[in-house]
């Protein structure tokens, strides 16, 4: 991102640093989805495994309502707050779509990763995440030799982020074909959500405070 100038690339630090801390509505689902699933998951409680998992993506729809309602509200104000040289419109832009990956993985992936956690997998969230990490690199480089507009870049990521939820739904689809979201949800079973979000927001304040 040299080549754009340091303008550009603190452009896509701040928008990462402010969904940092957008992404804090997700207010501890996932950790306290992680903590229940551990009973079930060594039991091979199936029906349980859904019944929870169904809490918690309805949790997560809620949350990428909000955070959409937030990168449109932020995607529309960050340019008209902020002093620079680049296109008020294309800073828009690139907040919005750098907001909606976020939309996606808790709209499609986040609760299918929390039962890859609870079960120990978590090499295969590692691999899927290089592997896309890998591909938006080249694909990044390719565009900024090819001077290509910095909106252009920005959309890399988000094509990349589908492609990483079409590898969650088959991969689950063909692994995990008892696997049934739109089960009653086992709402009390994430009672501890609030206090997992605690502690995420005392972590988040220590860590910008070294």
């Amino acid at each position: 991102m040299l080549a754009y100038g340091s303008e550009v690339n603190g452009l896509f630090s701040s928008v990462g640093q402010i969904f940092g801390y957008v992404a804090l509505l997700e207010a501890g689902i996932g950790a306290a989805t992680i903590q229940v699933l551990y009973k079930p998951v060594v039991a091979g409680d199936k029906s349980s495994i859904n019944h929870i998992l169904s809490a918690t993506k309805k949790y997560y729809k809620k949350v990428s309502f909000y955070y959409f309602a937030c990168i449109v509200v932020i995607s529309l104000l960050y340019p008209m707050l902020i002093h620079s040289n680049i296109n008020k419109l294309y800073i828009g832009f690139i907040v919005f779509l750098q907001g909606l990956s976020g939309v996606i993985n808790f709209y499609f992936q986040a609760t299918l990763k929390q039962l890859l956690l609870a079960e120990g997998k978590n090499y295969i969230e590692t691999n899927v995440s290089m592997m896309t990490h890998i591909i938006t690199s080249f694909a990044r480089v390719f565009l900024i030799l090819s001077s290509a507009n910095i909106v252009l870049i920005q959309l890399v990521y988000l094509l990349t982020t589908i492609l990483e939820m079409l590898f969650y739904y088959f991969y689950f689809k063909k692994k995990y074909p008892w696997l049934h979201l739109h089960a009653k949800p086992d709402f009390s079973s994430l009672q501890q959500k609030n206090a997992f979000l605690i502690h995420q927001i005392s972590g988040l304040i220590f860590s910008s405070t070294d």
